[in-house]
């Protein structure tokens, strides 16, 4: 069936090439090489004439510098990326959505980074301390009414 639609679509075959061209480059391609790749690819999308990368297209010059630094990977040959502070950014933003009006944000906030780190661990020490809110406790939840 794919085939069958690549064939019937050539410029529809030619867009899903590029396009797994540059999935391939940006998820494979080293430090080393990105420069002429980037170069390489960057002319295949503006020799294709298809319109609808135009606009993809003006973003790659636009942000070339910073598209090549992202393949520079420091860490445990990582790239470089900020998912996962965007990541935690949701979470958090999630979390206050649903807490609805937080009577004590101390609280909030130490709930909310223990449900977002599972690498911390409970410790015992003289400075820890309950941030709850004294005040009127409310009734006692009857489960069987009489």
């Amino acid at each position: 069936m794919f085939n069958m639609i690549m064939n019937a679509f050539p410029s529809l075959a030619a867009a899903y090439s590029l396009k797994e061209e540059y999935r391939y480059f940006n998820r494979y391609a080293s430090y080393n090489q990105t420069a002429e790749r980037f170069d390489l690819i960057l002319s295949r999308f503006k020799t294709s004439r298809i319109c609808q990368y135009k606009e993809f297209y003006d973003i790659l010059i636009a942000w070339k510098k910073e598209m090549l630094n992202s393949f520079r990977r420091p860490y445990n040959n990582r790239k470089l990326s900020n998912s996962v502070s965007k990541s935690i950014n949701g979470k958090i933003r999630s979390y206050l959505s649903v807490s609805r009006e937080v009577g004590n944000f101390q609280r909030f906030g130490k709930r909310t980074l223990l449900g977002l780190s599972k690498a911390i661990r409970y410790t015992l020490r003289a400075q820890l301390h309950s941030v709850s809110v004294p005040g009127p406790r409310g009734e006692p939840y009857n489960r069987y009414p009489d």
